[in-house]
């Protein structure tokens, strides 16, 4: 089973019965003690039966828990191995005039593997969000910021109600203060994923509030507590962005298109402002 199972389990909680929301509820939480658990110590740490824990696993079509359990210990194996391909391209031993040329290859290849279903799905869904939405909060920090800013540059040409939320620069909780019913946050955070992005989209998770996450996993702490995630692999090799710039650029274009008129009156109203105060050289 691919590592969609715990977009599935997410997908699905609703439809589940209390038993295994309890147990869903378990694994979300705890995926990577889920390596080191038999069947009887989540029994003891849940209160659940044995019985209730193999139906679990095989409601998702696993032949037992052991093949569960397999399943996430892969996926727990492969997601914990940060900045590894990126030190050792560090001490490989290629020519330098040739490095340009590789991290190009290395894009490219990120952006072949980028497009799949479930990233169409979720991107579809990121839209409906934000175009459904009352003010988009975007919170980003350290090596995230310049995406959550640029994210917020492109959105506010045309879109007033957005915000950013950053911390050390303002004292932020005066936007939270006006957070309404009908507003999401758009979170983007990669490992090493940092306390105050989370802090902030725990913010809107406790207000029960949509929220909308860029990141590197579906097992990224901001997955986990999402309603929409749109999953972009970091290239450990060259620590680059480029597929969640792609996803950033093609969600931007798509919001503007919502309005066509509104956005090109509001963008010539930009171009005649800039003129006039001289922005450009």
């Amino acid at each position: 089973m691919e590592i969609y199972i715990i977009n599935i389990i997410k997908e699905q909680y609703e439809t589940l019965t209390k038993s295994f929301k309890k147990m869903a509820d378990f694994v979300l939480e705890n995926l990577t003690q889920i390596p080191f658990f038999s069947i009887k110590d989540i029994s003891n740490l849940t209160g659940l039966s044995s019985a209730t824990i193999i139906r679990f696993t095989q409601h998702f079509n696993f032949k037992g828990y052991p093949e569960f359990q397999k399943s996430i210990q892969e996926i727990m194996q492969k997601e914990m191995t940060p900045m590894k391909e990126f030190k050792e391209s560090i001490l490989q031993n290629e020519e330098e005039d040739s490095i340009l040329s590789n991290v190009i290859l290395d894009d490219i290849e990120i952006l072949k593997k980028l497009s799949n279903e479930n990233l169409n799905e979720n991107f579809n869904k990121a839209y409906d969000l934000i175009a459904n939405a009352g003010t988009v909060y975007i919170v980003s920090s350290r090596s995230s910021y310049s995406l959550g800013y640029y994210l917020y540059f492109m959105l506010k040409e045309f879109n007033e109600n957005i915000e950013i939320i950053t911390s050390g620069v303002e004292d932020y909780t005066h936007k939270l203060l006006h957070v309404k019913e009908n507003d999401v946050l758009f979170a983007i955070s990669f490992r090493v994923y940092t306390e105050f992005t989370y802090k902030i989209t725990q913010f809107f998770k406790a207000r029960n509030l949509k929220i909308i996450s860029l990141t590197d996993t579906l097992t990224s702490p901001f997955a986990l507590i999402s309603d929409c995630t749109l999953i972009s692999k970091k290239s450990d090799r060259t620590y680059s962005y480029v597929g969640a710039m792609a996803i950033l650029n093609a969600l931007c274009i798509r919001l503007a298109k919502l309005n066509r008129d509104k956005t090109l009156e509001s963008l010539e109203k930009l171009r005649e402002i800039a003129m006039e105060l001289k922005v450009y050289l």
